[in-house]
């Protein structure tokens, strides 16, 4: 394949079942029948035209009311979520580097002449729609970008398609993939790399028809529209195409005469056959393309409206059209133009046609309605208060207009001929609205540059609130113990009381309830006894991990890099049955100074194991975002990682299981999600009982914007059965819940730190720690 595709990889099964062509006329021919109700395949929906039908859909919402779920999303994308089979699918890209923050509304000097040197993550995450519950999410490209992306734009811009069955994702500049709904790779294609218009980035998805792909790179070296076999990835046919860059998504339009290939460019608009033969052009669009071409009551709805230009055009084209149907001078119609507006056209909203009345919502907050069959003007544009900054695409539903600006602003207009705005709609201050959302059945799909929010009218996003349940708690509530000093690791020693890490100490609250020193000018963070009693100290400070010998007073030190390297920050340390000591190395700071790389130059905040014999492994590397807390199962088969990028809008807030193998090393590929905390503060420290149940420290009761939300899951512990069910909630008024142990005499006594505060709590299952055991 020239110029775009090369390099094809596939492992498609050739023996893999087919489709019955009655099927295959359902899904591919039909798809605006199969899909209308229960997925939404592709942007803007599968007929292009970002309508939903159901009655039931929300008008009004906020980060709580009347959302059924939301989900932090790590990175940057302005792709829309498609859904398939009760899946969410969406991509993203995540600098591993530091990425510059986007600058809202239209302005000069956005361009960045040069890419990142930092290695990226280009991603596809899939959410299951009832929940939330991430499912999967799989890395399909890591690399250092070859290209660059403009200030506002992001890798990830183009939105995935469906068939129902498969994925289809494509990266410009980058590749195109071919996922099964489980994340599996079937095909993919290289893409070779191509100049933007002033390094702008890419933008055009890809769309899907009778079993076949198609692809427009249109750039400033080499155009091109590509078709490839779905089944395979194998090109059937490529057109050069005589166009700069290009940002407008294809349309597949099936009228009455014919099916034609619709593509907008800077140059003419273009109609192809099925073939690759062009059918028609159409002279007279913006010097920039963004908008999607769509149909509505047989009629074909084209604009074009970069600001900076004289020309910015709405066009309305019936079927049949030949040849060059440009207008001449002083036309505003001819055969096949029904009507145009030579000024009319948005630069980067898609128009929407609903109820007969094309909406157009202009990026300066002015929002104009025509008659869609005539072009009468039913009201010019009119200044949208408070609205400012759209990019986003205007949807619509049970007669009215919703307009998504880049504060995270959703404007609610009636539909009809007067204008005439509702309400509006306010989501979080770091909710930046850059792309238009999926509708399904009563389910309305926003992104925004930090969440992915379900809304479904009657839902309520609740902070969790659970009675303590007997069978696993004495007590109704914690006790509090201490009121400062306790602030991370506690460690239970049968005769010294409970230590922990705090005001750059370690003390203790001893067994007559006082608060002792026990290290001064420790630096320490976590703390554990392993199964011979000494102390195991993670010394983020000093970059390193000791161990001591209560008996002797002797302290050694374990390690303090690796490969030469110092490490970050040791943070949080386990053991397991054999001895052997685990331990997280997060960054708590910038990452762009970082010691500890790989060999590929990238940064490291891994998870390391110290063998018996003293030697130090590696054994996740890039698996997680940022690792904390550490748990070994007690048959050692799973260890357990709190992955926890607080102080990232959009960071990891999860608890993964990971399978260990008998050398001690993490099996590749096991990583399983446990518990989400979403967009509030993640997991931290945690500890098991004798059943195998999780004590989780975790949440947050006060926000802490942009980074960390309060609404959904408040500060406390999060106890965990060994399938990753919420089984109880114990709720501390103080943040940060950092950590929690087992002690007393029999073990059944949880002891929680928390923003330099100690608490405790009887619980009726002993806990399971090294040492000591329970009497």
């Amino acid at each position: 394949m020239t110029s775009l595709l090369s390099n094809a990889k596939s492992n498609v099964d050739q023996t893999r079942h087919r489709v019955g062509a009655l099927l295959l006329i359902f899904m591919w021919l039909g798809i605006s029948v199969g899909y209308a109700q229960d997925s939404w395949p592709q942007f803007r929906g599968a007929e292009s035209r970002g309508i939903g039908t159901d009655s039931r859909l929300p008008d009004r919402w906020s980060t709580t009311d009347n959302v059924a779920w939301r989900q932090a999303i790590p990175g940057r994308g302005w792709s829309s979520p498609v859904v398939v089979k009760d899946r969410v699918f969406l991509t993203t890209v995540i600098n591993t580097g530091e990425s510059e923050p986007p600058k809202k509304g239209l302005y000069f000097g956005g361009d960045r002449p040069e890419p990142s040197p930092a290695i990226h993550l280009w991603k596809v995450l899939c959410f299951r729609l009832n929940d939330g519950a991430l499912l999967w999410e799989q890395t399909l490209h890591e690399a250092a970008p070859t290209t660059p992306i403009h200030l506002k734009s992001s890798y990830a811009s183009e939105t995935p398609v469906s068939d129902g069955e498969r994925l289809y994702v494509y990266f410009g500049n980058v590749g195109l993939f071919c996922l099964d709904l489980n994340g599996h790779t079937i095909w993919s294609q290289q893409i070779e790399p191509h100049k933007m218009r002033y390094g702008w980035g890419t933008a055009a998805s890809p769309i899907l028809h009778d079993g076949r792909l198609y692809v427009i790179d249109d750039n400033e070296e080499q155009s091109t529209l590509t078709t490839l076999d779905a089944e395979n990835g194998q090109q059937v046919w490529q057109v050069k195409r005589e166009e700069g860059s290009n940002w407008s998504t294809p349309f597949v339009w099936k009228n009455a005469e014919r099916t034609e290939l619709i593509t907008l460019g800077s140059q003419a608009v273009r109609a192809y056959d099925l073939n690759g033969e062009e059918l028609w052009s159409l002279r007279g669009m913006s010097s920039i393309t963004i908008a999607t071409p769509y149909e509505s009551d047989g009629l074909l709805f084209i604009s074009s409206g970069y600001v900076g230009d004289q020309q910015r055009p709405l066009y309305a084209i019936r079927p049949g059209a030949t040849g060059d149907i440009s207008l001449q001078d002083e036309e505003t119609t001819n055969e096949y133009i029904v009507w145009s507006e030579p000024q009319g056209g948005p630069y980067n909203p898609t128009t929407i046609v609903y109820e007969g009345r094309l909406y157009v919502l202009y990026d300066r907050g002015l929002l104009a309605c025509y008659d869609a069959a005539t072009g009468r003007t039913i009201y010019s544009p009119q200044r949208i208060p408070d609205g400012r900054a759209f990019t986003s695409s205007p949807w619509a539903y049970n007669g009215k207009l919703f307009c998504l600006n880049e504060d995270g602003k959703t404007f609610v207009f009636a539909t009809g001929d007067e204008f005439k705005l509702l309400h509006i709609n306010e989501l979080a201050e770091d909710d930046m609205g850059m792309a238009s959302p999926a509708i399904v059945g009563d389910r309305l799909l926003v992104r925004t540059a930090a969440r992915l929010y379900c809304l479904q009218q009657g839902a309520q996003l609740k902070p969790l609130a659970m009675k303590l349940p007997r069978e696993i708690f004495a007590e109704d509530a914690p006790q509090q113990l201490l009121e400062r000093g306790a602030g991370e690791g506690p460690a239970y020693h049968p005769e010294l009381g409970v230590l922990f890490s705090g005001e750059g100490q370690i003390q203790r609250y001893d067994l007559q309830g006082k608060l002792q020193l026990y290290r001064d000018a420790a630096g320490s963070n976590g703390l554990l006894f392993d199964q011979q009693g000494r102390l195991i100290v993670c010394e983020p400070g000093q970059r390193r991990l000791t161990r001591t010998d209560l008996t002797t007073g002797a302290t050694e030190m374990l390690t303090d890099r690796f490969d030469g390297m110092r490490y970050n920050a040791t943070n949080d340390v386990t053991v397991d049955s054999r001895g052997r000591i685990y331990f997280s190395d997060p960054q708590y700071g910038p990452r762009t100074d970082m010691e500890m790389l790989d060999e590929n130059g990238r940064a490291v905040e891994g998870v390391y194991r110290v063998d018996v014999d003293g030697s130090v492994h590696r054994i996740i590397t890039h698996e997680v975002d940022r690792p904390n807390g550490l748990e070994v199962s007690a048959d050692d088969r799973y260890l357990y990682v709190a992955d926890n990028n607080n102080n990232s809008v959009g960071g990891a807030r999860r608890l993964w299981r990971f399978d260990l193998q008998a050398d001690g090393s993490v099996k590749a590929d096991s990583r399983r999600l446990m518990f989400d905390w979403r967009s509030g503060r993640g997991p931290d420290g945690l500890v098991t009982d004798q059943q195998g149940r999780l004590y989780v420290a975790g949440g947050r009761t006060t926000a802490v914007p942009p980074y960390e939300t309060a609404d959904e899951f408040p500060g406390g512990v999060y106890v965990l059965s060994p399938a990753g069910d919420l089984l109880a909630f114990v709720a501390i008024p103080n943040d940060e819940v950092t950590n929690c142990t087992f002690g007393g005499p029999d073990l059944k006594t949880l002891y929680i730190t928390a923003g330099g505060t100690l608490w405790s709590i009887r619980t009726t299952t002993a806990g399971r720690i090294p040492w000591p055991p329970a009497k």
